[in-house]
């Protein structure tokens, strides 16, 4: 303001006003750098979210077991990862869309039924189901997995599980 542009004639007057012009430029500093601060911020925590989801996306691709997200709401698969995918038979992406019924074996000598009822009422218990389950590939061929799954809310599809296999057969 025009209290900043004060004239002295004398030295000394100019030495006085020296510390207050130079307290009120950090002030100004210290307030602009606090405009911009939570802006900062901001960008900063985007940025950390984006290197975890790069890296969470890195693990789900090269985790050794086959990875599958079913929408609870209609039983939709809304994620494989590629492990899963290679693992049924099926192409990249192909999965996608697809019922849950499509990897399991409608011959298995417990009713697919029964076996599905007794897996969802105890997801709805307790969050998770751990054990042994008969699939089969694209081919028509079967095998056994070792599976968990959890229950959680994802933000887009909602309520979701979360599957974790691994083709046991060959034990």
């Amino acid at each position: 303001g025009a209290s900043d542009y004060m004239t002295y004639t004398h030295q000394e007057d100019f030495s006085m006003l020296l510390p207050h012009v130079i307290q009120r430029t950090r002030d100004n500093q210290t307030a602009k750098r606090e405009e911009y601060s939570p802006i900062q911020t901001d960008i900063d925590d985007r940025k950390h979210t984006e290197e975890q989801l790069r890296f969470h996306s890195e693990a789900l691709r090269s985790i050794a077991e086959g990875v599958y997200c079913v929408r609870v709401a209609d039983g939709t698969i809304v994620y494989a990862n590629d492990r899963f995918e290679q693992m049924f038979g099926y192409q990249q992406g192909e999965l996608i869309g697809q019922s849950v019924s499509v990897i399991n074996d409608p011959n298995n000598m417990d009713a697919p039924q029964a076996v599905m009822h007794y897996i969802i009422t105890e997801l709805q218990r307790t969050g998770l189901w751990s054990g042994e389950v008969k699939n089969i590939r694209k081919d028509g061929t079967t095998f056994w997995c070792s599976v968990n799954i959890v229950e959680f809310d994802h933000p887009e599809y909602g309520p979701v599980w979360l599957s974790v296999q691994q083709d046991i057969s060959a034990e």
